[in-house]
């Protein structure tokens, strides 16, 4: 900027979460933007975050989790005008903001925040009941291995990621409940989920040990993860997941679309709002005590398809 450069386009995707001084780093994007530039800043929203029970995303390198009620004010701060949105479902769902120099929201923009101001998004009432919820994901999640478990049966996990880690070190599943966790990236097979020091193995383990249960990790990619593993379970293997709330998932059967025609999911069958794949609770102890029911209109609806 101090030569006379300034940028007509800046993009930041997956950064806003993570930067400590939050007030510098926009004020560089005030200095930087030209007159008549725009700026693209791409994150996880913290109202999905908290309709959805993520909290296996609350970690280390996430400093903030944002609403535009807290974002509007941050721009203005540095003479940065937010002027419209758009709702993703990258990483269980996620907002892309548009700001520039000169005023003038969008339809959509103004929607958004007037969803945020009747759900109270900047009220401490709206997260009040969030650890509760999370609390009774632990303790499902936890009865209903430890039955598998004392079956006899055998579970694995999947995807030895950041979010993993999270849930396995809350949940503090007794030892031996999972006995490895196979992941796709060879740079971590042969190393160890920190704090559960559970192994890491490569995904072919599941053809040759056959766990009766596959736990995954990242649900934000069960859809492809499920598809992909179809032979594991073929061969009697059975998907779980964590998150909205402890579930079984099913594949999707593949049917051929006729000519001309889009094949449509059956609405009277339940589907995971995070996956899109079939589900069922998981069999053992009742479910009074599950979490709530993901809510009617929640941005994740649209992963269903």
């Amino acid at each position: 900027a101090a030569e006379g450069r300034r940028a007509t386009v800046m993009l930041a995707n997956n950064v806003l979460a993570h930067v400590t001084d939050i007030n510098d780093f926009v004020a560089g994007f005030a200095i930087l933007l030209a007159d008549d530039g725009i700026a693209e800043f791409e994150f996880p929203y913290v109202r999905d975050l908290v309709e959805t029970c993520a909290f296996d995303t609350i970690y280390h390198e996430h400093v903030f989790y944002h609403s535009l009620s807290a974002l509007e004010p941050l721009f203005a701060r540095h003479g940065l005008h937010l002027n419209d949105v758009w709702r993703l479902d990258i990483h269980g769902g996620s907002l892309r903001l548009r700001v520039s120099r000169t005023p003038g929201k969008s339809e959509r923009l103004e929607a958004l925040q007037a969803e945020e101001r009747t759900l109270g998004i900047g009220q401490l009432a709206y997260y009040r009941d969030f650890g509760d919820r999370v609390a009774g994901i632990r303790m499902h999640l936890r009865s209903m291995l430890h039955a598998y478990r004392a079956q006899g049966k055998t579970i694995a996990a999947y995807g030895a990621a950041a979010k993993g880690a999270t849930l396995l070190n809350y949940v503090d599943l007794a030892e031996g409940t999972i006995e490895f966790v196979v992941d796709r990236n060879t740079h971590k097979v042969g190393k160890w989920m920190p704090g559960v020091r559970l192994p890491i193995r490569d995904v072919a383990e599941l053809g040759t040990a056959r766990p009766d249960f596959l736990l995954i990790l990242t649900w934000n990619f069960a859809k492809e993860i499920v598809e992909q593993q179809r032979a594991y379970h073929a061969a009697g293997g059975t998907f779980l997941c964590a998150i909205p709330t402890p579930q079984v998932l099913r594949p999707r059967a593949r049917r051929p679309a006729r000519a001309g025609t889009l094949s449509s999911p059956d609405p009277a069958k339940p589907r995971s709002p995070r996956t899109g794949l079939r589900t069922r609770p998981l069999e053992g102890a009742g479910t009074s005590n599950l979490p709530p029911a993901q809510p009617q209109g929640s941005p994740f609806d649209r992963l269903s398809g």
